[in-house]
C-alpha cells in the first residue's frame, strides 16, 4: 500500500475512533444508572487509547503533517459534540437511551468492517497489529452495547 493511501487509512479510523470518544463521553454524562455511567466512560477510555494509538503512528509514519492532524482531531471533536448532545438531549428516557445505544452498537459494526477492510489492504504489520487490536475492542463493544441497548428498550 503506498504511503498516501497508509495515512487515508489512518486518518479515516482516527475521525471513526475521536467521533465514538465523543458518543460514549456524552453518552456516560446522560446515563441513568452506575453501571451504564461506568461502562460508556471504559468504552471511551479505550476508544481513546485508539485515538493515541493511531496518532501516534500518524506523527512517526508522516511527522510533517502535525498541523492537519491537529485540524482534524479539532473539527472532528467540535461537530461530534455538538451531532451527539443534540441527539442525546432530544432521545427522552431509558427507551431513547437504548435507541442511542443500539445506534453506537451499529457504528461499532461500521468499524468494525473498516477495521477489517484496512487490515485486508495494508502491508504494514505494525499498523496491522494496532488494527487488530482495536477490531476486537470494536467487537467487544458492540457486544456490549447491544446487549445494555436491549435491557434498556425492554
Amino acid at each position: 500500500m503506498e504511503p498516501g493511501m497508509v495515512q487515508d487509512a489512518l486518518h479515516k479510523m482516527l475521525i471513526l475512533e475521536k467521533s465514538q470518544v465523543t458518543l460514549y463521553s456524552s453518552l456516560a454524562a446522560k446515563a441513568p444508572n452506575e453501571e451504564l455511567v461506568h461502562g460508556l466512560q471504559r468504552l471511551a477510555k479505550i476508544e481513546n487509547d485508539h485515538v493515541l494509538a493511531i496518532e501516534q503512528k500518524l506523527l512517526e509514519y508522516f511527522p510533517h503533517q502535525n498541523g492537519t492532524l491537529r485540524q482534524v482531531k479539532d473539527s472532528v471533536a467540535g461537530l461530534g459534540l455538538k451531532g451527539f448532545s443534540t441527539l442525546i438531549n432530544t432521545a427522552g428516557g431509558l427507551a431513547g437511551l437504548g435507541i442511542l445505544m443500539k445506534a453506537a452498537a451499529a457504528a461499532e459494526e461500521r468499524a468494525m468492517a473498516d477495521y477489517r477492510k484496512a487490515i485486508a489492504h495494508l502491508q504494514d504489520q505494525a499498523i496491522i497489529d494496532i488494527f487488530w487490536e482495536h477490531l476486537i475492542d470494536e467487537e467487544l463493544h458492540y457486544l456490549w452495547l447491544k446487549e445494555k441497548a436491549a435491557q434498556l428498550m425492554n
